[in-house]
């Protein structure tokens, strides 16, 4: 009996190749984070219309407290307005209380309406 190095080494092959595909098709599919945070960045990612009108008829560096809404009572500080590569006009947000400090790019989705973007940093 004649030994053929060459159909070994193929037959192993495929046999590796064959059950690395299939590990990787069986594993389900799986969310980092909770799907209740994403909900809450989408739910808060557009800001009221009063503040977005104060952003709007301010295009320089402007501070103001937030008047209502979920964030009511902390400081918004907003930087000069940019026109972004995205094509949109942005501006650096950072939106603080005593406890806690939250950093954004806002964008104008639609006139007179600004869409916040979290920073990561």
């Amino acid at each position: 009996m004649k030994f053929n190095t060459s159909r070994l080494v193929n037959a192993t092959v495929l046999f590796f190749l064959a059950s690395y595909l299939t590990a990787c098709s069986s594993q389900s599919m799986q969310l980092s984070g909770t799907s209740s945070s994403a909900l809450k960045i989408a739910a808060d990612s557009s800001l009221l219309k009063e503040v977005s009108e104060i952003l709007t008829g301010n295009s320089g560096d402007v501070s103001f407290l937030i008047p209502s809404g979920p964030r009511q009572g902390k400081k918004l500080t907003a930087g000069k307005t940019y026109f972004a590569a995205s094509g949109r006009f942005c501006r650096k947000i950072l939106i603080r209380d005593d406890f806690s400090q939250e950093r954004y790019v806002a964008c104008n989705a639609e006139p007179a309406r600004w869409e916040l973007i979290p920073v990561a940093m």
